[in-house]
């Protein structure tokens, strides 16, 4: 089998939710009058981000989509978290997969505020090393809940800036695993696909 980096599989996985989303919004809906499709990316500060009693802060860059009908609004978004930003020894890998829906609140003709409501989880590997030697890896994933505030502001007819603020509250899913949580602002660039 051939070798495929993860970073090109979740990205796959992440554009063909997307499409299938985007199928699926339309169907049986006969009153629609507005619908926007965006795809973007921002870089996010992540100064909440807990893996049990561990605290740390770290980056994140994200992918994320947003499918609005009227003032409805959904979002899906992968953050994965910007490895050599973190200062541990045993952190690996991290990200993060949430859907969101919730309602735009329009404030002027180009700002817009959405306020949604998800849930996803977060993923993590980590090494446990002794006298500096090689180590086990380890593997953990973490239910999550959370509320995202998304500011909008429309540059021109196919781009937005987008600020966000958003929690995620973890949860344990086993007796060795560990809840991890998630508090992060943001900034980036949305493009209308539709």
């Amino acid at each position: 089998m051939p070798f495929i980096h993860p970073m090109l599989k979740r990205a796959s996985i992440f554009i063909l939710a997307i499409q299938c989303v985007t199928s699926l919004s339309t169907f049986g809906q006969k009153n629609v009058t507005n619908v926007k499709l965006s795809l973007g990316a921002n870089l996010g500060y992540a100064p909440i981000l807990n893996y049990g009693s561990d605290h740390k802060t770290a980056l994140t860059l994200s992918v994320l989509g947003d499918l609005q009908i009227n003032n409805l609004i959904g979002r899906i978004q992968y953050s994965p978290v910007i490895t050599k930003s973190l200062d541990s020894k045993h952190f690996n890998d991290g990200s993060a997969l949430h859907g969101s829906i919730g309602y735009s609140f329009e404030i002027s003709e180009k700002t817009s505020i959405p306020i949604m409501l998800g849930g996803g989880a977060s993923f993590i590997s980590y090494s446990v090393s002794v006298f500096g030697s090689q180590g086990d890896t380890f593997f953990d994933v973490s239910p999550q809940i959370g509320l995202i505030i998304s500011p909008k502001y429309q540059i021109n007819n196919f781009m937005d800036l987008q600020f966000g603020a958003r929690y995620f509250k973890g949860f344990k899913v086993a007796e060795r695993s560990r809840a991890i949580n998630l508090g992060e602002i943001s900034a980036g660039l949305m493009f209308k696909i539709i």
